[in-house]
């Protein structure tokens, strides 16, 4: 028989799958205008770039979100999972990865709404709809997780391992790197993962931070780009 560990574990490789309708794949968080300015150039560039931004802009604020949302969701309080939304949505400060992360977010609460009936997540979804709150996708996913059964530090590594991904997955179509060397940086990257869920689980929400000001300025960069294959 199934237990609820496993379907925990199910539920964890299907919020982390990139087969999941997000639209995650579109999106390359400012490395295309970092690859095109030439800041960088190869795998170990790639390696130091995806560290920094995991350590101090994703881990930081969505990271906390992530964790954050789930406690809430655990504790019936929808308006608080707003006020995190909000909160998160106030340091994206550039307009890309806002709206990137507001569009994968929608996406997938249209896909939890579908497989769960429990009454935050489907506030939360409402709230959404109707424009009351920003739908940030590390809120999204750390209220949904919740409602599947994982637990908050669970969601917080599916969170910052899928992003993960998903910038490498980006770095392979814009740079001259392969899967194994793509592997291996992941490989590198779990330790410090896993030491980073454990601080966004401790952290309370409203001291979440992002610090990333060359990522900052390649996202900037990006929306004037006269040529470019991803939305961010």
């Amino acid at each position: 028989m199934t237990d609820g560990r496993d379907l925990a574990l199910l539920a964890a490789l299907r919020l982390g799958d990139a087969f999941l309708p997000t639209g995650a794949y579109t999106l390359s968080h400012g490395l295309e205008s970092m690859v095109q300015m030439g800041w960088v150039t190869d795998a170990r560039g790639l390696e130091e770039a995806l560290t920094s931004y995991v350590a101090e802009q994703l881990a930081p604020a969505d990271g906390v979100a992530v964790a954050a949302s789930h406690r809430t969701a655990g504790g019936g309080d929808v308006g608080e999972v707003i006020e995190i939304d909000r909160y998160l949505a106030a340091l994206k400060m550039t307009r890309e990865p806002r709206e990137g992360t507001q569009r994968a977010g929608r996406n997938l609460l249209r896909v939890l709404v579908e497989t769960s009936d429990h009454p935050v997540l489907a506030a939360y979804s409402r709230a959404v709809s109707e424009g009351r709150a920003p739908g940030n996708h590390a809120v999204a996913l750390g209220a949904g997780a919740y409602t599947l059964g994982l637990s908050a530090r669970e969601a917080v590594l599916v969170y910052l391992y899928s992003s993960s991904v998903s910038l490498l997955g980006a770095a392979l179509r814009l740079m001259r790197v392969d899967h194994l060397e793509t592997q291996r940086i992941l490989a590198r990257l779990g330790p410090l993962l896993g030491a980073l869920a454990g601080e966004c689980e401790a952290r309370p929400w409203r001291s979440m931070r992002s610090f990333g000001p060359q990522w900052e300025i390649a996202s900037i960069l990006h929306e004037r780009a006269t040529v470019r294959l991803f939305s961010s």
